[in-house]
């Protein structure tokens, strides 16, 4: 995996599909999408932070393709499984189970 995200990378705000496509219009208007995830980058005092909310309010498990650039990727909170303590993710796809989010964050050392 590549260890440095650049700020110049990833907007202040971006939508994914499950696929780690960007979310197009008509997904906006499918009533039905149920399955989605928002990327947010912001610079503060010269810092570069990057999270990644992943929602699945489906009522099936699925699994998330990570949106590029690939990066590393720390599990902070995954509300499905609360005793989980945050670690690396060592994959670019994620399980996320029904009707739960995932927030990831890249490492400070991870971001540039």
């Amino acid at each position: 995996m590549v260890n440095q995200v650049s700020r110049t990378d990833c907007h202040d705000a971006e939508w994914f599909d499950e696929h780690g496509q960007i979310l197009m219009p008509e997904a906006w208007a499918d009533a039905e999408a149920k399955v989605f995830s928002l990327r947010r980058a912001s610079r503060t005092d010269g810092r570069t932070d990057v999270t990644l909310t992943i929602f699945n309010a489906s009522d099936r498990d699925r699994i998330f393709v990570l949106p590029e650039p690939v990066t590393t990727w720390l599990i902070d909170l995954d509300s499905a499984r609360p005793s989980v303590q945050r670690h690396l993710l060592k994959a670019n796809t994620l399980d996320v189970l029904a009707r739960s989010l995932v927030l990831l964050s890249v490492p400070p050392d991870g971001v540039s």
